[in-house]
């Protein structure tokens, strides 16, 4: 999951909801979120100087493109141009849940409870999810233990938000519970493509549907691509630093062959786009004990 790809949606006489972005011009949100409009609002997240997340965009519009139903509570909005975020948001790849074992997930919204005073605030949950609930309905049943209020509807405005396994999309938060309690859930994501005017939108904005499975072993085997320790690591980084551009989770976003690869594993003369890159590596490598 990429915090700059977070929408705030706000629907004129729809209230509030959040959304994702998964192309360059294309988000995905929950069908209740923009039900009988055509035209929402949004903004996202913007950085501070440190590159970490810390305000709020100015208030763009998007058309809705696609809707769902009741039963498929999802939905795309699209603008003209590519959304205008910190980072560069290349097509993702859409996951379906396999297994047997929990899985982890995690997404973020834009939830009543976490208002402060006027103020719309994000809400990072960290759940996990039984593959095998929620199968007749269709539903992900997100398991979420950091809740401690009960407040009433606390958890509206979250809706449409993106919950991830891993580094893949996996589903869209749906119809929240009334109390901010510890229960969640979500639409699986990769019904999407069986509808037919939806297929061709995440087509043309080449986002595509992973044909394997993700589990509890695919998200654990992840590298924690965020985490630097001891003096080779912090050799590397400098040189990183240097070659390609990294964010704030320690991801290699410019500079490398496959956007958004771990850093640490950018460190390659398969991924690295230097000039010579492959040569000085070869070098090393002669010399190397």
């Amino acid at each position: 999951m990429e915090w700059h790809r977070v929408l705030e949606i706000f629907g004129k006489g729809k209230g509030r909801g959040s959304g994702y972005v998964i192309a360059p011009g294309l988000a995905v949100t929950a069908w209740h979120v923009v039900d009988g409009l055509s035209n929402v609002e949004f903004r996202f997240l913007v950085p501070d100087d440190y590159g970490l997340p810390a305000t709020v965009s100015n208030w763009g519009t998007a058309c809705v493109r696609w809707k769902g139903t009741k039963d498929l509570d999802l939905a795309l909005i699209a603008t003209n141009q590519p959304f205008k975020l910190s980072l560069p948001c290349p097509p993702i790849r859409i996951a379906r849940l396999g297994g047997r074992a929990p899985v982890p997930v995690d997404g973020v919204g834009f939830p009543t409870a976490a208002k402060v005073g006027t103020r719309t605030d994000t809400y990072h949950v960290a759940a996990s999810v039984q593959p095998w609930s929620g199968v007749r309905s269709d539903t992900l049943v997100l398991a979420e233990g950091a809740s401690t209020t009960s407040e009433n509807k606390g958890w509206a405005g979250i809706s449409g938000g993106g919950v991830f396994a891993g580094d893949r999309l996996v589903g869209v938060f749906k119809s929240v519970p009334d109390t901010f309690d510890s229960t969640l859930y979500a639409t699986p994501l990769h019904g999407i493509f069986e509808q037919q005017d939806a297929r061709q939108l995440l087509d043309d904005a080449g986002v595509s549907r992973l044909d394997a499975f993700v589990d509890a072993d695919y998200v654990a085997r992840l590298p924690r691509s965020g985490t630097w320790f001891g003096l080779r690591a912090d050799y590397t980084r400098a040189v990183l630093d240097a070659l390609c551009q990294v964010d704030h989770i320690g991801l290699a976003v410019r500079g490398v062959q496959d956007a958004r690869v771990p850093a640490l594993s950018s460190f390659t003369d398969r991924r690295l786009r230097v000039p010579g890159f492959s040569q000085t590596i070869g070098a090393f490598r002669a010399i190397r004990p």
